[in-house]
């Protein structure tokens, strides 16, 4: 990242909006393959895989960093607190995508958009706006009609439990953004992100009583589905989004991430052969439509 500090702030605003939206695409692309991956690999196992790749990357960067750099506060109350919130996290998307389709974890999980403004607006103790409310309002009907599965009242609903699952890590991923912005203020963003993906791998860990000795019998394909997650998708695009985030205005990085359910989507497609019912598509549809309005109410004075 450094050779990139030294680019004019025009240059290094437009790698950073190409970089935002090659996170987005990838985190939205990379619900299908672990959809595949846990289909016959335990979730636990497989996120214990996940975040220890995730290390492979962000302990050796951490330890460079400390040659370089020399002893620095790592802020161990803070990293841990933060560290729950992600283990969280990451659980419950792997666990829901065992009973949701990828295309509808994708889009759930942008429902993060939405989330963010009323979290912040309980810290704060400033009530949303009724334009924010209404916004809500028009996400979860859209989820609503994409659970539809016919105008039959005998099967008119159907939220699974993976749903569920993805809608209350969409709120954590929310959290997540909230303690981030505040908690890198107060620590470099190696030792603040290596500490609580260390805390999150070891809450695995104790929680489910992984066999580390079965992890090598998994199947290639899990392995390299975990090293691509965790690696790549934790460890580097982590700290890529960190570096971005400080480039950009808010309002751009809200607007990017809002194409993460349209990557699901693709992905859910083009790999798992998954199909889009008409309610699904409208209410994916109007799902959008909310997270991108969000966006401008977020941006506009009366909400700042």
């Amino acid at each position: 990242m450094m050779g990139l500090n030294s680019l004019s702030t025009r240059v290094q605003q437009r790698i950073a909006l190409f970089s935002l939206t090659w996170i987005a695409a990838t985190w939205g692309l990379i619900f299908a393959p672990m959809k595949m991956a846990i289909s016959d690999t335990p979730v636990a196992d497989f996120l214990f895989l996940r975040l220890v790749y995730a290390l492979l990357f962000l302990l050796p960067m951490l330890f460079f960093f400390y040659l370089r750099n020399g002893r620095q506060p790592l802020n161990l109350g803070y990293g841990f607190a933060t560290g729950v919130v992600l283990f969280l996290i990451y659980y419950l998307q792997i666990a829901g995508l065992k009973f949701t389709t990828s295309s509808k974890a994708g889009f759930i999980t942008g429902l993060t958009v939405v989330f963010v403004p009323i979290i912040l607006a309980v810290i704060l103790r400033k009530f949303p706006s009724r334009s924010l409310m209404n916004v809500v309002a028009l996400a979860l009907s859209g989820l609503v009609i994409a659970s539809l599965e016919s105008l039959d009242y005998q099967t008119v609903y159907q939220f699974s439990e993976g749903d569920w699952l993805m809608l209350l890590g969409a709120f954590f991923n929310a959290l997540h953004i909230v303690m981030m912005d505040r908690g890198a203020k107060n620590a470099k963003a190696e030792i603040f992100i290596s500490v609580q993906v260390l805390i999150s791998t070891l809450l695995v860990f104790a929680a489910f009583d992984i066999d580390v000795t079965k992890l090598s019998s998994y199947s290639f394909q899990v392995h390299l589905t975990a090293f691509i997650s965790g690696f790549y998708v934790i460890g580097l695009l982590l700290m890529v989004q960190t570096w971005a985030q400080k480039r950009v205005s808010a309002f751009v990085v809200g607007l990017v991430f809002t194409l993460e359910p349209v990557f699901a989507v693709v992905g859910g497609v083009g790999l798992l052969g998954e199909t889009l019912s008409i309610y699904q598509f409208g209410g994916f549809t109007i799902m959008f439509m909310a997270l991108i309005i969000t966006q401008f109410i977020e941006s506009s004075p009366d909400n700042q």
